[in-house]
């Protein structure tokens, strides 16, 4: 769900940052922001934080559905630290999926009935704004999300259900989430908390709700994580 900066501002302001705020994250009772001490809301989940252990720890920037915002290289990077430190204790991987790749954390029926679309890219792969994305026919599925039938052990780790299976942090925007919530909210008629509570049905397992992907990013840095920027440097800004 690649979308230029342009019309994701315009969707923010059409509603999308009143829903994170409206019908915002759902109060977790008894979170008391994971026991940090520094964290005085219990309205977003900081344990994740704690989990960040060992001598090599990395953030990774996913901001696009195109080419799955550079998937591949928070899963190589994972194989190659635990194959020089070779503990998994000793690895902690986290990757921040914001702005356009916010769909990479929806399950596939989310991705089926929406169909989320990548952008035709011209030379240089530069995104072509005179040519209408495609849109796959259905049944469509999240690229990342989930294990294929018959898929080997090493397939699932390389999914997002396998990779928070196997310890991995997976932590997505919220105000993109807030556009999503929006979309889907629109879909159902419905709006405020009905709308969030219906949106997290279609949010993968195990993916942690942050403010926005800048706060986590600059939070998993503050942890010890070094970052490694977006794969598609984005052409139409951040958020």
């Amino acid at each position: 769900m690649t979308t230029p900066r342009r019309d994701f501002l315009s969707a923010l302001g059409a509603g999308g940052l009143a829903a994170t705020v409206g019908g915002g994250p759902i109060h977790v009772p008894g979170l008391n922001g994971g026991g940090d001490p520094y964290v005085k809301s219990s309205t977003w989940d900081m344990t994740w934080i704690k989990r960040i252990n060992g001598k090599a720890r990395a953030v990774f920037d996913l901001t696009t559905t195109d080419s799955n915002g550079g998937w591949a290289r928070v899963t190589l990077w994972r194989e190659h630290a635990l194959a020089v430190y070779g503990k998994p204790k000793d690895v902690s991987t986290v990757a921040v999926i914001r702005h356009g790749g916010i769909a990479l954390v929806m399950n596939d029926a989310y991705w089926d009935e929406f169909k989320p679309t990548q952008p035709r890219r011209g030379r240089g792969g530069n995104v072509d704004s005179t040519a209408a994305a495609t849109t796959p026919a259905s049944p469509l599925r999240n690229p990342i999300g989930s294990p294929r039938p018959g898929a080997t052990d090493a397939a699932k780790l390389n999914t997002i259900e396998g990779f928070i299976g196997a310890g991995g942090i997976v932590l997505a925007c919220g105000v993109a989430f807030g556009i999503v919530r929006g979309q889907i909210g629109g879909a159902r008629k419905l709006t405020g908390d009905a709308a969030d509570k219906k949106a997290r049905e279609y949010l993968i397992p195990g993916v942690i709700l942050m403010p926005s992907g800048v706060f986590a990013l600059i939070a998993a840095q503050q942890a010890g994580c070094g970052m490694c920027a977006a794969l598609v440097p984005s052409s139409t800004g951040a958020s």
